[in-house]
C-alpha cells in the first residue's frame, strides 16, 4: 500500500512535515476479582500518575497488568490492569500552505520508545474456566492500534478513553517499541480538510496478555509526524 502511494506522490510537492497540535494520553482502569474475593480496595497506580505530560508532541500507550493469586482450593484471585491511549490531531486545515484543491496523499509515521523495560507474558485470560492459575510464556513484545478517534478527546491529562474506528485503508496491529511505522491516512486527512470534524487519531494496546493470569508492563512513548502531498498546480 505504501509503495502505491509512493508512486501516486511522484511529481507531487511535499509539505513540511506536520508535528501534532494537540496530543494527550488517556487513561482507563479494570479490575477482576474471583467470587471468592468478595469486595475488596485492591487497586493499581494509572500509567498517567506514573509519567508526566511530554512536552514535545509525545503521547503514552501501553499497559500494566498484575495478577494476584490466592491459595487453593478456593483462591481469591485478581487481575488488576491500567492501561494508556494515546490521542493526537493535526489541525490539518491549518497547515501552512496547504491547498485543498491540490491535496494528492497523506502518509502518518508514528516512532515509539519504551519509558520502562517491557516485560509481557501471555497467561490463560481472565474468566476462562473460572480464572485458575496456569502457566504462561513470556514474550518480548505487546501490540497497539492505530485508529480514527470517534470523538475528539478533551485536554484532560488522563481522561477517559475514547472509542475508536478502523483506518479506511485498514487498521493493522503493530508492535513496539521498534522502528518508525508508516500509515496510509490519505482518506482521513482529505476528509477533515473538507469539513469533516476532526478527530484525531488514536493509538490504542490491544496485546492478548492485557487481563490475562500473567504480569506484564509495556509503557512507549510514541511520537508522531504528519507528510503531506499536494499535486504540482496546473497537474
Amino acid at each position: 500500500m505504501l509503495l502505491v502511494l509512493a508512486l501516486l506522490n511522484v511529481g507531487c510537492a511535499e509539505l513540511s512535515p506536520r508535528a501534532p497540535q494537540v496530543w494527550n494520553t488517556l487513561s482507563k482502569e479494570e479490575r477482576r476479582a474471583s467470587l471468592a474475593c468478595g469486595h475488596d480496595g485492591w487497586v493499581i497506580p494509572s500509567i498517567t500518575s506514573a509519567f508526566s505530560r511530554d512536552p514535545a508532541a509525545g503521547v503514552l500507550a501501553g499497559f500494566r497488568t498484575t495478577f494476584i493469586a490466592g491459595p487453593q482450593p478456593f483462591p481469591c484471585n485478581r487481575v488488576l490492569q491500567t492501561s494508556a491511549q494515546g490521542a493526537f490531531h493535526f489541525d490539518v486545515r491549518t497547515i501552512p500552505g496547504i491547498v485543498v484543491e491540490r491535496y494528492s496523499t497523506a502518509v502518518l509515521e508514528i516512532t515509539g520508545s519504551p519509558m520502562e523495560p517491557v516485560s509481557v507474558v501471555f497467561g490463560r485470560p481472565w474468566g476462562y474456566e473460572g480464572g485458575w492459575i496456569t502457566s504462561s510464556v513470556p514474550a518480548a513484545n505487546c501490540a497497539f492500534r492505530l485508529s480514527v478517534a470517534a470523538s475528539a478527546p478533551d485536554g484532560t491529562w488522563g481522561g477517559p478513553a475514547v472509542a475508536f474506528t478502523p483506518l479506511s485503508a485498514g487498521s493493522r496491529d503493530f508492535f513496539a517499541p521498534g522502528e518508525m511505522r508508516s500509515f496510509n491516512v490519505t482518506n482521513e486527512v482529505g476528509g477533515w480538510m473538507r469539513g469533516v470534524t476532526e478527530t484525531g487519531f488514536v493509538i490504542t494496546p490491544v496485546s492478548s496478555a492485557m487481563l490475562s493470569h500473567s504480569n506484564s508492563t509495556c509503557v512507549v512513548l510514541f511520537t508522531a509526524r504528519l507528510r503531506v502531498f499536494l499535486r504540482e498546480a496546473g497537474g
